[in-house]
């Protein structure tokens, strides 16, 4: 397993409510207002970190699917970083309605109150945010030409020796990328190599967006490149 993270000047308050697993990629996130152990299932796995997610999310199904009360933008942040090697997780837009949502990579200092990759910062982060299907990079943006709806996932592989990062739908990667050749990454962050990197997800429309992230090994619904890892891994 990668290392587990504790920033101990980040807590906010975030409402954690845990459902029971399921033994599918995705726990029944429909299912998350029913209340039993918060302990992590063997097909949870380690989810997002409630000391570090902005206080207006709420984390539910074992701390993998998200939702705000907030109409702005917010970040929540997994348990598990990495300093080096190749990894790869995904996340399914349960509902997703008019304002962005989005999954990418960020370091330690990335905001928790922001898209991913849309801070003034350089070098903190990049996300892949929907409906609109941008590429957020150094507090700008790109269309991918690919845009995700609910139901879809959507896949980052991210190889930290580099600071490349593919992103994909529904199995197939944007723009003919192949993160297995290590060919056409939808973008390039060398201030990521060798800090502390942690996946995550961002979610902005009150109380209708959710998304669902799924890290773990041997459960994930689409292949993991060759010669990359879960992200728990």
């Amino acid at each position: 397993m990668g290392t587990v993270y504790n920033h101990t000047n980040l807590k906010f308050k975030v409402t954690i409510r845990s459902s029971s697993s399921s033994s599918s990629s995705w726990s029944s996130s429909e299912s998350s207002s029913s209340s039993n152990s918060s302990s992590s299932s063997s097909t949870a796995g380690v989810g997002l970190d409630p000391e570090n997610t902005y206080s207006a999310i709420t984390l539910s199904n074992d701390n993998r699917t998200v939702v705000t009360s907030a109409g702005s933008a917010q970040v929540s942040r997994s348990v598990v970083y990495h300093t080096s090697g190749k990894r790869y997780f995904e996340a399914r837009y349960d509902d997703l309605g008019v304002l962005d949502a989005g999954l990418g990579v960020v370091n330690k200092d990335h905001t928790l109150f922001a898209l991913i990759g849309a801070v003034s910062n350089p070098g903190n982060g990049v996300g892949y945010v929907n409906p609109t299907g941008r590429k957020w990079q150094d507090n700008s943006y790109l269309s991918t030409g690919t845009i995700c709806a609910s139901g879809d996932v959507a896949m980052c592989a991210f190889d930290q020796d580099t600071g490349n990062v593919w992103f994909g739908k529904n199995g197939t990667w944007i723009g003919g990328g192949n993160p297995s050749a290590g060919t056409s990454p939808t973008a390039t962050e060398t201030e990521l190599i060798g800090t502390s990197a942690f996946a995550a997800v961002c979610i902005a429309n009150a109380g209708t967006d959710q998304m669902t992230v799924n890290f773990t090994e041997g459960v994930m619904v689409y292949e993991i490149p060759t010669g990359f890892n879960a992200w728990e891994t």
